[in-house]
C-alpha cells in the first residue's frame, strides 16, 4: 500500500483527500467512495454500482454472447467485471485499456467497424487480439459513467450497427435496474 501523506480530521468529522489520490483513482467532485474498517485501517474505496450488480451483468452479458456470437464485456471505470466470449476469457478482473477508459468517460454510445476505416480499441491492453467492429454504451449513474457494455467481434465478415447498438442499450436499462435495486 502507497503512502501518500498525512491529512487532518477537521471539527465536523470531514477528510479532504489529496488531489493527487483523486486524479489517480479518478474521483470527481460527488463521487461516492465506500467507506470500511479493516483492523486498525479506515479503508475507502471507489463505489462502484455495477461492480455490486455484477453476478446479474455476468447473465445479461451470457445471454447477449450467446445470441450475437460475439464477445460482450460489462466493465466498470477501472476494470473487466465480466466477459462472455471465447476470445476474451480469463480477463475478468484486468484493469481497463487507457483507450477504452477514455471512450467510457466521453461517449454516451459508439460504433467502429474496421472496413469503415475505424480502429475498435481493446477493453484491455492486450495488442495479440485484432476486432473488426466494436459497439459500447456507457453506463451512467446520474451526470457521471460508471463503466460500460461492449459487444466486439474478430470476424473480418461481422459489421455491427443499429441492431447491435439497440441490443447494448436495453442491456444498459436491465443493467442499470440491476444497480438500483442493488442501492435499495
Amino acid at each position: 500500500m502507497k503512502k501518500i501523506g498525512l491529512v487532518r480530521i477537521d471539527e465536523v468529522g470531514r477528510v479532504v483527500l489529496p488531489k493527487e489520490m483523486r486524479k489517480v483513482l479518478k474521483l470527481e467532485k460527488d463521487r461516492l467512495v465506500e467507506m470500511y474498517i479493516e483492523k486498525d485501517k479506515l479503508v475507502l474505496k471507489k463505489y462502484s454500482p455495477v461492480a455490486n450488480s455484477a453476478e446479474r451483468a455476468e447473465k445479461i452479458c451470457d445471454v447477449i454472447a450467446s445470441e450475437t456470437g460475439c464477445i460482450c464485456v460489462v466493465c466498470d471505470t477501472s476494470k473487466v467485471l465480466c466477459v462472455s466470449g471465447d476470445a476474451l476469457k480469463g480477463v475478468e478482473g484486468r484493469k481497463i485499456s487507457a483507450a477504452f477508459y477514455s471512450l467510457i468517460e466521453n461517449s454516451g454510445a459508439v460504433l467502429v467497424n474496421s472496413d469503415e476505416g475505424g480502429k475498435p480499441v481493446s477493453p484491455v491492453a492486450d495488442p495479440e487480439i485484432e476486432y473488426s467492429s466494436l459497439a459500447a454504451v456507457s453506463l451512467d449513474d446520474e451526470d457521471w459513467p460508471v463503466g460500460a457494455i461492449a459487444l466486439l467481434s474478430v470476424d473480418k465478415d461481422k459489421r455491427f450497427g443499429d441492431c447491435e447498438m439497440s441490443l447494448l442499450k436495453i442491456a444498459k436499462d436491465l443493467i442499470r435496474s440491476c444497480c438500483d435495486e442493488a442501492e435499495a
